[in-house]
């Protein structure tokens, strides 16, 4: 440790120097604060790209057919692939590429894009053409509002929106796209009379000609005209229904021309219906959605966007209102004034308890200084390496474990500069030189500790690797300025006192005494008592529930719908509008609004009979219906059930329902994937399975695939019938695709826009699909049904595929038990479900992160607790203190399971990182206490340099333990936005440093004392009377035991 000596004898020569780093030190970490980028949760996206399919009319297995599938054919075998899940329902295909952690976003863009090339060659081009969905993520999502207006018809409303809002916040720096439920694009409809066709024997090839001719703009170049050039162009733009309707189809005499009047009715109207947004229970709105793009600062985006729409609500014609159902500053806002407040009082505490024990007002400030320089070393190490401050990353920070190695130094020093009055500056050197090795290794031990976490994949690794980060920053700044800094201001501002224990030391050191010596000799009795704890909280723990991570409480809430999948527009806005009346009936809530079916672009494709019901509450002060989110919910859902029947609900969070979504595919929080080839069969399975999983207590919102499909029609040419007749099968093709869907033939120019003309053919009403009359080549006209057969059939709405095979998925959320105890449960019960050929189940959702983080932990921390018994085999250099040592562990252990249990909470990944760090503190505290104790043991039986060492540290252990256990007594107590990841956390270390310090105190020194007796013969008596000497008791120097 020669290295460290010279470091800590520099700084103290050097104070100039020190004071000028230190100063620089500041500045870089206020630079890097203020550069930080902040967020109310780390990003859980894994690396996916979205590649979405429009196919407008097409029925979900034929969107399968040709969409679907050669696109995931087509992408199968990209380099570092991790899953593909794909959905296909009417009208659109949505393909999810999962690449491993790691990959570069872009990289996995350009790959996917690259793939789509070739994949497009495969799809028929009235099938629609992939493209790839905007470069977001689950915390994209980031504003969301209404337009809507009394004066404005829908149509007008959306040209308002597509020409003076999209674009406008578009332009804001960090938005990647502003997508939109609702309105509908105009378009020029022409509705053709198939009778009318027939009788002038034209074709819908003939119709579609002569539009298409009729349309268009060109450029002819520029005229010479004198010493002026003037640029010429040509122009065919029947912008209007009626100028549109005068377009000569056939004919070369005007009298005899046939005009598109003549044989369809051309009107205004818009695209088809996909997405319906709606607010307030008001009737219909545009819904308007901002999303982020990926890596971009949510924050600082949301404010600019913010201030755009204020801007733009300015502008916009009278008798349009713009408001706000979604900002996400409020939450970040909510969840960084929860981490403020935790750091702030955590911060104070500390302080005040090293003011009350370390009996010297500049010590106890000296030490206290180090809090805010540790976090500006975090918050630089932070920006270096582009993690984001949110409430992972900085709300699981306790001052107090910061500080331990820090406080065994100024200890150390404080001790003794009371006996070397002379020289201040030489018994600085002097003092801090000796506690070097332990401080280094006890906290490098308690950073090795954090290894597991660093560790972590997936999921928990994204959640907890930032705060892992931050207490490592954190910790390494610390310990050098503790080596650094903390010496160099201890000789320039401490000064010699005749008294530095405070009568709250003296008195616990008194009552502290008679307890050591009790135990000292008894100390088989006190091994047992300490073995029965472990087993005790052992059998407790193994009966404790489990689960991922508790659930962070958003401030909003999300009620997702699902109603027959035949609903049409009109009746899916009248359910969102009822719906929206009955929850906005709540004084809890502030707005409420809804979007229906998928939005422009179709990055989230659910059917019109799906539904998302954003609710805005309002302060928790103001509420009367419940005191907490989950009575709240249960509140709304019985009045829902009971007032809006048929309909199936799920309550979720904006960012947990979409974290959900993009992580597993589902939007509850467990899923049972059933995986098969037959669609119905599947269906069929997978409805018992949910009648099994309604009956086991704690499930909630419960969500089967519905078996009711969409009735459609379907066409069979029959190629025998059409070789008689002379037709071809793309005759029939056009004429069918034309019923509905309709073809674009051309656009026009109005104003900014391009509007599509859309040609359709329109039954007359009573007139079958089978009597649409076919024009054949002589000119002849015979009804469909002569060359097809026309029947009803059901078509599934959705269908869902992962790994390259069909699935469904049943959905529950879980309310009143932890996630794993309900699992195991619902495993059993399961099991007497018989699943048919080729059928096979998988769980998903957050228990199977639970499985996957459980099963790397269980590997990476014994492996690091092994490392650990290593690290103290080398410091010591024998085998009993370093195993004396490691039994803080499960003694610990023993503290915190206990202490879940009495709070009622379950153990989750956040109380498995609690344990980590509290294995960090408790090995940190034996290695205080049995580095002295090895010390005194060259010059002192073992019994009597246990009680020395013990009586000399018991105020740095005490001191090191009370400090970690009460700055974390903030986060256990707190309740605002995102405590509730930060409680079991917190529980588990102050638990576990109550038992862990007991055991330092009393039971190391006793089992000690008996085990290490036969090194007694090995080192020589001192006269030292350790018995009477008080100054030990008080935690005296090294030069008061005479030795």
């Amino acid at each position: 440790m020669a290295a460290l000596d010279w470091l800590i004898a520099a700084s103290v020569r050097n104070k100039l120097f020190v004071l000028v780093g230190t100063v620089v030190f500041i500045g870089a970490g206020v630079l890097a604060f203020h550069r930080l980028v902040f967020d109310a949760f780390p990003d859980l996206t894994n690396v996916q790209v979205q590649v979405l399919t429009s196919t407008p009319g097409m029925a979900s297995e034929e969107v399968e057919k040709l969409v679907t599938v050669p696109v995931e054919r087509s992408l199968s075998g990209l380099p570092g692939l991790s899953q593909m899940r794909s959905l296909s329902r009417i009208g659109v295909s949505a393909i999810t590429v999962v690449f491993e952690d790691g990959t570069d976003i872009w990289l996995a863009r350009q790959l996917v894009k690259e793939r789509l090339d070739l994949a497009r060659s495969e799809i028929p081009e009235s099938a629609g053409t992939p493209e790839l969905a905007p470069p977001s993520t689950g915390l994209g999502e980031i504003f969301q509002f209404t337009l809507t207006s009394d004066r404005h018809s829908r149509g007008e409303l959306d040209r308002i929106f597509q020409r003076d809002v999209a674009p406008r916040l578009r332009a804001v720096p960090g938005v990647v796209e502003v997508n939109a439920w609702g309105g509908g694009a105009a378009q020029l409809d022409v509705r053709l009379d198939p009778f009318a066709l027939a009788t002038r024997s034209l074709t819908l090839s003939d119709v579609q000609g002569a539009l298409s001719s009729s349309l268009g703009l060109v450029s002819g170049g520029a005229l010479q005209n004198g010493a002026e050039q003037r640029l010429v162009r040509a122009v065919a733009n029947p912008a209007s229904p009626a100028a549109l309707e005068s377009v000569v189809i056939e004919g070369e005499r005007a009298d005899a021309a046939i005009r598109l009047g003549d044989i369809a009715r051309v009107d205004e109207g818009s695209a088809l219906t996909v997405g319906l947004g709606s607010a307030d229970a008001h009737g219909e709105a545009i819904f308007v959605m901002v999303q982020l793009l990926a890596g971009a600062d949510a924050l600082s985006v949301v404010r600019l966007v913010r201030e755009r729409a204020a801007d733009v609500a300015a502008a916009l014609p009278d008798g349009i209102e713009l408001d706000v159902v979604y900002d996400r500053e409020k939450l970040v806002g909510s969840t960084l004034t929860t981490v403020t407040w935790s750091l702030l009082e955590g911060g104070a505490l500390v302080i005040i308890v090293l003011l009350l024990l370390l009996g010297d007002l500049r010590a106890g400030l000296l030490v206290a200084s180090v809090i805010p320089l540790s976090m500006l070393g975090a918050f630089t190490g932070l920006y270096l390496i582009g993690y984001s401050g949110n409430l992972m990353s900085l709300g699981a920070v306790d001052f107090g474990l910061i500080v331990d190695g820090t406080i065994v130094v100024t200890e150390s020093i404080v001790a003794l500069s009371l006996a070397r009055r002379g020289d201040l500056g030489a018994a600085v050197v002097e003092r801090a030189q000796k506690v070097g090795k332990p401080v280094l290794f006890s906290v490098g031990i308690l950073m090795l500790v954090y290894v597991p976490v660093l560790l972590m994949w997936g999921t928990e690794g994204k959640l907890f690797r930032p705060m892992a980060m931050t207490v490592l920053f954190a910790l390494l700044s610390a310990l050098v300025l503790s080596f650094t800094y903390v010496p160099a201001m201890a000789a320039l501002v401490l000064r010699p006192s005749g008294e530095h224990h405070t009568w709250i030391t003296r008195s616990l050191a008194r009552l502290y005494r008679p307890m050591l010596d009790a135990c000292l000799s008894r100390p088989a009795v006190i091994g047992l008592i300490a073995l029965a704890l472990v087993g005790v909280s052992g059998v407790i723990g193994s009966k404790m529930g489990v689960e991922f991570v508790p659930q962070l409480q958003e401030g909003d809430i999300v009620i997702q719908t699902q109603r027959l999948p035949s609903l049409s527009p009109d009746e899916a806005l009248q359910e969102a509008t009822r719906i929206e009346k009955i929850v906005a009936t709540f004084p809890e809530v502030e707005r409420v609004a809804s979007r229906s079916g998928s939005p422009a672009v179709a990055t989230d494709p659910m059917g019109l009979e799906q539904a998302d019901i954003l609710v805005r509450l309002a302060p928790r002060k103001d509420w009367t219906t419940a005191k907490d989110t989950a009575g709240l919910v249960s509140a709304i859902e019985e009045r829902l059930t009971a007032e809006a029947p048929g309909a199936a609900f799920n309550f979720s969070q904006p960012i947990e329902m979409r974290f959900n979504e993009l992580l597993q595919g589902i939007t509850s929080d467990v899923g049972i994937k059933l995986y098969g080839q037959d669609l119905d069969a599947l269906l069929v399975t997978a409805d018992r399975l949910a009648t099994v999983l309604e009956a086991i207590p704690g499930a909630a919102d419960v969500r089967r695939p519905t078996l009711e499909g969409v009735t459609g029609v379907d066409v069979r040419v029959r190629p025998e019938s059409l070789e008689r007749y002379g037709l071809d099968a793309d005759s029939v093709l056009t004429a069918v695709t034309a019923l509905q869907r309709g073809q674009e033939v051309g656009r026009v120019f109005r104003g900014a826009f391009r509007d599509p003309v859309v040609v359709t053919i329109a039954l007359p009403r009573g007139v079958q699909l089978e009597d649409l009359p076919l024009v054949l080549p002589s000119g002849e006209s015979i009804p469909l049904g002569e060359v097809a057969d026309v029947r009803t059939v059901e078509t599934p709405a959705i269908v869902q595929r992962e790994g390259g095979t069909r699935r469904v998925v049943v959905e529950a959320n879980v309310r009143g038990r932890d996630i794993g105890s309900f699992v195991v449960e619902a495993q059993e019960k399961l099991a007497d479900v018989q699943l048919g050929d080729g059928m096979w189940t998988e769980w998903s959702g957050k228990y199977e992160q639970l499985k996957a983080a459980g099963g790397r932990t269980a590997v990476t921390v014994p492996a690091v607790l092994f490392v650990i018994v290593g690290v103290l085999y080398v410091m010591f250099g024998r085998w009993r203190p370093a195993l004396l040592i490691f039994m803080n562990v499960p003694v610990a252990a023993s503290g915190g399971v206990l202490a879940l249990h009495f709070t009622g909470l379950p153990i989750s990944m956040s109380a498995i990182v609690g344990f980590i760090a509290l294995f960090g503190v408790a090995v940190m505290n034996g290695i205080v206490l049995l580095s002295r104790t090895r010390e005194l043991h060259e010059k002192l039986p073992s019994r009597e340099a246990a009680r020395a060492s013990a009586l000399e540290r018991f105020r740095p252990v005490l001191l090191t333990a009370c400090v970690a256990g009460i700055g974390f007594v903030p986060m256990a107590l707190s309740t605002g936005v995102g405590a509730e990841v930060q409680r079991p956390l917190a529980t588990v270390v102050i638990g576990g440093l109550v038992t862990a310090t007991i055991l330092t105190l009393l039971v190391l020194p006793a089992l000690y004392g008996r085990l290490c007796r036969s090194e007694d013969g090995k080192v020589g008596r001192q006269n030292l009377d350790v018995d009477d000497d008080e100054s030990v008791a008080t935690g005296a120097p090294e030069e008061a035991l005479s030795c």
